[in-house]
Order: C-alpha cells, then sequence, then structure tokens
C-alpha cells in the first residue's frame, strides 16, 4: 500500500457537511493517524480546503511556525490562514470527515466537490471551481501561456 495519496475523485457534501474519503484510503488513513485529520484552508489560492493527516499537519505546521512574523506580513498572514483556520477533524467509521461550517463558508463549498490526492494531503475544491480551473488549463496549459517556469526542465 502506497502512502501517498493521489487522483481525482467528485465527492458529495451531505446535509451535515460531510464528505466521505474514498474508500481506497481509508485503511491507510486509520493505519497513519487513527483517522485523526486536520482541514485548513489553502493559503496559496483561499478557494479551496487542504486535508491532512495530523502527523503530516503538524509537522507542517512547526514549519510554518518558524517564519519571521514580526517583520513580514505575508509569513504573518500564512500562519494566519493555514494554521488560523486549522480545524481537527475525525473520520468516523463510515468513513466520513465533518467539513467545519465555518471552512465550507471560506471556500464556498456546498453539495459538490471535487477531492484531490497530493501526495500526503488532499485539496477539497468546490465543483464549479475546480472546473473552471481545468478548463482554464484546457485554453492556455499549465501556468498559462508562454509561462513554462519550473516545468521547463520537468520529463515526466
Amino acid at each position: 500500500m502506497s502512502n501517498l495519496f493521489r487522483g481525482i475523485t467528485e465527492i458529495s457534501v451531505d446535509q451535515k457537511g460531510r464528505i466521505a474519503i474514498p474508500t481506497r484510503f481509508r485503511e491507510q488513513i486509520k493505519q497513519r493517524s487513527s483517522g485523526e485529520m486536520v482541514i485548513t484552508l489553502d493559503p496559496r489560492t483561499c478557494k479551496c480546503l487542504l486535508i491532512y493527516l495530523t502527523p503530516d499537519f503538524d509537522e507542517s505546521q512547526r514549519e510554518v511556525e518558524k517564519l519571521p512574523n514580526i517583520d513580514d506580513p505575508v509569513a504573518h498572514q500564512l500562519q494566519q490562514v493555514f494554521i488560523g483556520c486549522a480545524q481537527d477533524v475525525e473520520m468516523d467509521q463510515q468513513g466520513r470527515v465533518l467539513v467545519p461550517a465555518a471552512l465550507r463558508k471560506l471556500v464556498e463549498l456546498d453539495k459538490t466537490a471535487t477531492l484531490v490526492g497530493q501526495s500526503t494531503k488532499f485539496e477539497l475544491w468546490p465543483q464549479e471551481v475546480w472546473d473552471a480551473r481545468v478548463n482554464a488549463w484546457k485554453e492556455n496549459g499549465l501556468g498559462g501561456e508562454g509561462k513554462e517556469g519550473v516545468l521547463s526542465g520537468l520529463s515526466i
């Protein structure tokens, strides 16, 4: 079994604000964190949520806490978003996770969403926002036309 999350899954958000974690990831989550997870706002876009296993979030939080926030307002904002919005959650016996109402409101998460595996975490996108991103990629390519950046030397 891989210790990495990958793949895209369209999921529903029930009336209570719960999502069902795809079956293929549930056992790994139970083994690695006893079902304990952390959900926070993605500081890069503020349009999706990040879902970490608690040990992985704790490691990332320690790195974010090291940033010098006294004289760097961007570091302070990153800490406010990443740490300040973080909520501890737990996967129940049916593999569901309650996405806190405050976080659902921040990204306007309603009835449908896309869960995107990103190695050690998931991104949870409102369906309409995810679809718009995919359409932009189709039209402009990754990063926009002529903006290869880190992709220029990548061979995959």
